[in-house]
C-alpha cells in the first residue's frame, strides 16, 4: 500500500493531467520517473516539464534541478501549484522565479 501522501500526489499530479488536456494540451504523465518531471506537456509547439506541488511551490533547490533538467530536453521548465487554493500554472524564470504565463491562462468556466 503506497503512503498517503503518495497517493494524495498522484491524484493531484492525474488532477492537473486533466485540466492541462481540458485546455488543449497533450499530456504525458511521468509516474515512477524519479525525475523533477511529473508532466510533459504540450501544445503548439510549445513544450513544457510540469513539477505538480500542493500546498506549496518547490524549493530553490528543486527548481534548479527542474530546470537543468528541462534544459537537456529542450523544453519550458513550469509548476503547478494549489497553494492558497485553486490550481495555478507557472512557468520558471531565468533566476528560478515562477512567472505567470499567458500560455497557461483559463477560460473561464474552467475548473
Amino acid at each position: 500500500m503506497l503512503p498517503r501522501w503518495s497517493v494524495r500526489g498522484i491524484r493531484a499530479e492525474h488532477y492537473v493531467r486533466d485540466v492541462l488536456e481540458k485546455m488543449g494540451f497533450l499530456v504525458v504523465r511521468s509516474a515512477g520517473s524519479h525525475t523533477p518531471i511529473d508532466l510533459i506537456a504540450g501544445k503548439g509547439g510549445k513544450c513544457f516539464g510540469v513539477q505538480v506541488k500542493m500546498g506549496r511551490f518547490p524549493p530553490k533547490k528543486e527548481l534548479k534541478q527542474l530546470v537543468e533538467f528541462c534544459r537537456e530536453l529542450g523544453i519550458s521548465p513550469a509548476v503547478a501549484s494549489n497553494k492558497g487554493g485553486g490550481w495555478s500554472f507557472y512557468v520558471v524564470g531565468e533566476d528560478l522565479e515562477l512567472l505567470e504565463d499567458e500560455f497557461f491562462k483559463r477560460k473561464r468556466g474552467g475548473r
